[in-house]
């Protein structure tokens, strides 16, 4: 998978500017059992059962933090203009910084690609050591609408 980020307003330390770690799709994929999380069962239904999601989140942040700063890869933040965009493979570590003017939006749009052939999984659902693998099925090819 792919995504691409495309700006449909000048976006400024503002607005809350993307931020991304250059190189950091190179790192080697933590699985749940890296970080010490347990999957959830495989037909959980975040909806409906009460679930650990975000303390399992905050193990993963503090996880990538750990990663981020053995491997010297630093944060950087971008500032673009209108109809400017960014495309980044799927594993590229990035995020939104806050919005620090009152009243300021960040209009973009963020568009998914996934290639034909490959099988796309849930990382937060899967269970690679007992070969558990939730596969992302329901991926539908908008031009077949």
């Amino acid at each position: 998978m792919c995504g691409v980020w495309v700006a449909l307003e000048d976006i400024t330390e503002g607005n809350g500017p993307l931020h991304y770690y250059p190189g950091s799709h190179k790192l080697p994929t933590l699985t749940m059992e890296d970080v010490g999380i347990t999957p959830p069962p495989r037909k959980f239904n975040f909806f409906r059962k009460k679930s650990n999601t975000k303390e399992n989140y905050l193990k993963y942040e503090i996880a990538i933090k750990e990663v981020l700063e053995i491997s010297g890869i630093k944060k950087e933040t971008l500032c673009i203009n209108k109809g400017d965009l960014l495309i980044w493979s799927a594993n590229l570590l990035h995020g939104g910084e806050p919005i620090l003017e009152p009243g300021s939006t960040r209009f973009s749009q963020v568009t998914h690609y996934y290639f034909e052939g490959c099988r796309y999984y849930t990382p937060m659902l899967s269970d690679f050591i007992h070969g558990k693998i939730t596969y992302r099925d329901g991926i539908k090819n908008i031009t077949d609408a």
